[in-house]
């Protein structure tokens, strides 16, 4: 500005962004010798935080956080070193980086808070310990929900380790976190299931079959299959036959008289067990003609899944008929 001008008007100089830097204005001294004034242009910086266990600094000025907002002051446009720590148990640290102070705003404001600098966490098995950088917080992910605050782009790994049914220690899949994101823990549920040991019972295998003779019967007087459904191994060998059987019937009139069905032999191994029957039945056909039957089968039976005996396969190992 030309000092020796004198006009009122004031004069503005500005930062390359666009900042106010200072306002010049010019006037007489004692109404003889022209002068400058200088007026630097400041404006306020503003700290917008809720959280707490942390500190801040702006400008190599430090401030506790206590889950408040906090005014920084008044500044002259610029760029300004910032500095966040947290305090937390599971995840201190502390981030650098630059503010850039401008004019454009009454008050420029700084945002810290708790929505973008915590990791939530969550999973289907939210008693889980919390593991950070693999060191354990002693800390379920129900107790914990969250851990920060953590600022900028620092970034921890996290993992949730519990014990299955059978008292194994069982890792979820490892996550990365970082402030403002969420963590699900996820588990090989496979890993998790509960481990049925049921041991095969030579009594209890020899009254599954008694009971499968007596539920036979009466699926054959009925024609449903449904009845002895319970009883086999699905898709087996012994399920596909008795399928086949009992459709196979038809209308005509058919009589099966369970006469006499008698344990012979149980022999269990580490896989299967396979109980021996003899058996005596009357048979009736269509004709009202009669037949007796005596068998020796075998019962091949595997526990599956949920404990639960399963036949997958009926050997007829011998058939005596008289008429």
């Amino acid at each position: 500005i030309n000092a020796t001008h004198i006009d009122g008007i004031t004069r503005i100089i500005e930062h390359e962004n666009g900042s106010e830097l200072f306002r010049l204005q010019a006037e007489k001294f004692l109404f003889f010798y022209p002068v400058v004034k200088v007026h630097a242009v400041s404006t306020d910086v503003k700290l917008l935080t809720d959280l707490k266990d942390a500190t801040f600094s702006f400008n190599k000025k430090d401030f506790s956080l206590e889950g408040q907002p906090i005014e920084i002051g008044s500044f002259l446009p610029g760029n300004y070193p910032v500095t966040a720590t947290s305090k937390g148990e599971f995840v201190p640290h502390s981030t650098d980086w630059s503010v850039l102070v401008t004019t454009a705003e009454d008050t420029n404001e700084i945002s810290l808070m708790e929505l973008d600098t915590m990791i939530m966490m969550d999973s289907d098995e939210s008693d889980g310990i919390v593991y950070v950088n693999g060191v354990s917080t002693k800390k379920t992910i129900a107790d914990l929900k969250s851990i920060g605050p953590i600022f900028g782009e620092t970034a921890f790994n996290l993992y949730a380790e519990k014990k299955s049914p059978s008292g194994e220690l069982v890792t979820s899949y490892d996550e990365v976190g970082t402030g403002g994101s969420t963590v699900y823990f996820e588990f090989d549920e496979e890993l998790l299931e509960e481990v049925i040991e049921v041991d095969y019972d030579e009594k209890e295998l020899e009254e599954f079959v008694l009971d499968f003779r007596v539920s036979y019967g009466q699926a054959l007087a009925e024609q449903d299959f449904e009845i002895i459904r319970p009883y086999l191994k699905p898709d087996s060998i012994a399920y596909k036959e008795l399928v086949a059987f009992i459709s196979d019937l038809g209308d005509d009139y058919y009589q099966y008289n369970f006469t006499l069905n008698e344990v012979t032999e149980t022999e269990i191994t580490e896989d299967e067990a396979i109980v021996s029957m003899y058996e005596e039945f009357i048979f009736t056909n269509h004709k009202n003609k009669t037949t007796h039957y005596e068998r020796d089968k075998d019962y091949n039976i595997i526990i599956n899944d949920e404990g639960v005996y399963e036949i997958y396969q009926i050997d007829i190992i011998d058939t005596k008929r008289n008429r």
